[in-house]
């Protein structure tokens, strides 16, 4: 198998694992009548989506950033839901609660993907497209919450 071949599964799979991600947090915001705040949460995903994270290297880390970040808010509701933290309370409607398993899936998915991929980009770079990717769904988390958006 080509290296070319070989790298065409964890791009496919990062690609779709974003579309499931950004499709399961829109779809939370319409059925919880909260579309905008959704929308702000899922649009640094969006812009990433639209850059195309397959074909470029420093943006599957930046993919990677966005995963991670989901992934342990997920767990953080998991662990809420379980009685086992209080870190995050809400009270979730059943939808939302498959949404939840959904968005932790695809995110794991888009993480196994991202770190099995290769890419030629120095570490430096890589390293930054994460930490400025984490930064910007870490900030667009927080502006979801402010109220002119609920």
């Amino acid at each position: 198998m080509t290296d070319s071949r070989r790298q065409r599964g964890p791009q496919r799979t990062l690609t779709r694992a974003l579309v499931v991600l950004i499709a399961a947090l829109l779809l939370v915001g319409v059925l919880g009548y909260t579309p905008g705040g959704f929308a702000v949460q899922a649009a640094p995903m969006i812009v990433l989506l639209a850059l195309g994270p397959a074909r470029r290297g420093w943006l599957r880390l930046s993919a990677l950033a966005m995963f991670a970040f989901w992934l342990l808010i997920m767990v953080l509701i998991w662990l809420y839901l379980l009685g086992l933290a209080n870190v995050i309370m809400w009270d979730l409607a059943p939808i939302e609660i498959v949404a939840t398993v959904v968005i932790g899936l695809a995110s794991l998915a888009g993480i196994v993907a991202a770190v099995r991929a290769t890419e030629p980009s120095r570490w430096s770079v890589r390293l930054a497209a994460f930490g400025v990717a984490f930064l910007l769904q870490v900030g667009a988390a927080w502006l979801s919450v402010q109220r002119f958006l609920c």
